[in-house]
């Protein structure tokens, strides 16, 4: 079975992620990042390892998605590797040259049933037993925002400790170089030599200090939110929505710079 790799902007996610469990669900094997990369695994390595086994590109065309590096870097890719592209046209925007020679999916005013139907039949996939209750994209949805609230916490993580790695590193070398001019038989140099690389590291290490307190409330924040998802318990369907707006606006500030 072929495997087909989603290319597309995170502003069009809630257009895009109901589309492709519609596909899953007809048995589709379709790659998508918020659903595929396990927490901790590196996020660029895992990206290249699936557009690189993938046979076919789906490219969700918007203004934001054709202005995103990284979905025009699949593009390249794939174009490169001489892979099937098929353009599914989410807004009105301007193709790039390579891609206006491509049939494309118009899915601008298209039901997620109806753009379902005509990618299966793009895929070879059978659409006649498409089911889509309501609550399932729901479900899944709120299963990826936890993914992505961990990916976070373990990038947050890593930049926390190489924050203080880097702190730490800068008091020893400004503390040895301190001690190293005051030994007896020491180089005898002028006071701002023999202090300087104390004062300098110094000033460094309480530079790179400032960020740390946000670095671990930001932390503190996405492990809480996992916390409440995995304790979460079941809701009415009519319920989804306004969590999914609240996990949405906390991923925003979450990872706001």
């Amino acid at each position: 079975m072929s495997r087909a790799f989603v290319a597309y902007s995170r502003d069009d996610e809630e257009r895009v992620l109901p589309v492709v469990l519609g596909l899953r669900s007809l048995g589709g094997a379709v790659w998508l990042d918020q659903l595929d990369i396990p927490a901790g695994m590196d996020w660029e390595r895992a990206i290249e390892q699936a557009l690189g086994d993938a046979s076919e590109l789906i490219v969700m065309v918007s203004e934001s998605a054709l202005q995103s590096p990284e979905v025009r870097s699949e593009i390249r890719v794939a174009l490169d590797e001489e892979k099937r592209i098929i353009p599914v046209i989410l807004a009105p925007c301007e193709l790039p040259g390579r891609l206006r020679i491509l049939q494309r999916v118009e899915a601008i005013g298209v039901s997620t049933d109806d753009l379902v139907a005509v990618l299966a039949h793009a895929l070879g996939l059978d659409s006649s037993t498409l089911v889509a209750p309501k609550s399932t994209p729901n479900k899944t949805q709120l299963d990826a925002y936890r993914m992505t609230f961990q990916r976070n916490a373990v990038e947050l993580t890593r930049t926390l400790n190489r924050v203080l790695g880097t702190t730490a590193l800068l008091l020893v070398v400004g503390l040895v170089s301190t001690v190293f001019f005051h030994l007896p038989g020491a180089p005898q140099v002028d006071a701002m030599i023999r202090f300087g690389p104390s004062v300098l590291m110094t000033a460094l290490s309480s530079l790179s200090v400032f960020p740390v307190g946000q670095l671990r409330e930001r932390r503190s924040a996405v492990q809480s939110f996992i916390l409440w998802i995995d304790e979460m318990p079941e809701m009415p369907e009519e319920d989804w929505d306004p969590l999914l707006d609240i996990m949405r606006d906390a991923l925003k500030q979450i990872t706001k710079r």
